[in-house]
């Protein structure tokens, strides 16, 4: 998940007892993001996290060197990282150079954090202590630079936090399948943060060849994410609680006697060298595609050796 820290929420001044009290809201925020996406989530700030001054001569530094070790060694974690967008971010960089983003509820100020969130499909983190950041939305509007060189305008809500109470309802958005969808319109997506996305799956050595080779429409491999999220959920959850029963994911089965028989050595796939056999597969019948896997419901994961045609 990314976390855009919301620059605009640092304009009050306050005492250092106060500076304490809001990082520590903003700690828990982090902590909860943590839980809700199973992976460390990256912070994003102009010039660096550790760097900015909360109150007169009381930095974040500062700050995180009174915490106790288990909080401080969790925010040294953290992927702290600066500028909120440049060329790495490929896909959204151009639209972030030619944009100005601006406050509608502060005195419509300069709000580059706001903006990079809502670039990303992240979460502004703001903190306590100003009514107008204390909610789920915040509205800005952008300003951009058309193709040809006029200025559109655009107003638009931004994800927000500045409590846990917050990151619990923008939850049900980070947990579903439509943010996956998103997230995962691409192969080189997948290979990226399939394993992010899908911490319950295990991925082949050669998982992804047919997949390079052959170009499917996002319609297709679209369904092939809304079935690894099927998949990742019902070993995340189902297996964890003792349910073992395939057969309640849709279209799941194993092979039949007669095709192991004869194909059983065709279903062996390497996971770092390891063989499985992945006899079981779901079936994605309008793109004639199978994703095949081994079961290991002792550790609560699905090995995915194959995604392709029948085999």
């Amino acid at each position: 998940m990314e976390l855009c820290f919301n620059e605009l929420s640092l304009s009050e001044q306050c005492s250092e007892e106060q500076a304490v009290y809001k990082l520590n809201g903003l700690l828990d925020v982090v902590r909860k993001a943590y839980a809700i996406s199973a992976t460390k989530p990256t912070f994003r700030t102009e010039c660096g996290f550790r760097n900015i001054e909360i109150s007169k001569n009381y930095t974040v530094s500062k700050w995180m060197g009174n915490l106790q070790r288990e909080a401080r060694l969790f925010m040294l974690s953290m992927l702290d990282r600066s500028p909120y967008i440049d060329e790495k971010d490929a896909s959204v960089y151009e639209q972030y150079r030619l944009s100005y983003f601006v406050s509608k509820d502060v005195d419509e100020h300069e709000a580059k954090g706001l903006g990079a969130a809502w670039l990303l499909d992240g979460v502004a983190v703001s903190l306590a202590g100003i009514k107008e950041w204390n909610k789920l939305l915040v509205s800005i509007r952008q300003q951009k630079i058309d193709d040809s060189e006029n200025i559109d305008e655009v107003d638009i809500d931004v994800r927000n936090a500045v409590s846990v109470a917050h990151m619990e309802v923008h939850k049900s958005y980070y947990g579903g399948i439509d943010y996956c969808e998103r997230q995962l319109d691409s192969l080189g997506q997948l290979q990226k943060l399939g394993q992010k996305f899908f911490p319950a799956i295990v991925f082949g050595d050669t998982v992804y060849d047919w997949l390079e080779k052959n170009t499917l429409s996002s319609a297709a491999f679209q369904r092939i994410i809304h079935h690894l999220y099927r998949l990742n959920q019902f070993f995340s959850e189902q297996v964890a609680c003792g349910n073992c029963n395939l057969r309640i994911l849709p279209r799941c089965s194993n092979e039949s006697e007669s095709t192991m028989n004869q194909f059983s050595n065709r279903r062996n796939f390497l996971f770092k060298g390891r063989n499985y056999n992945c006899e079981w597969h779901l079936k994605l019948n309008t793109d004639n595609i199978r994703i095949h896997f081994f079961p290991d419901f002792a550790n609560g994961k699905a090995y995915v050796g194959y995604i392709g045609p029948h085999l």
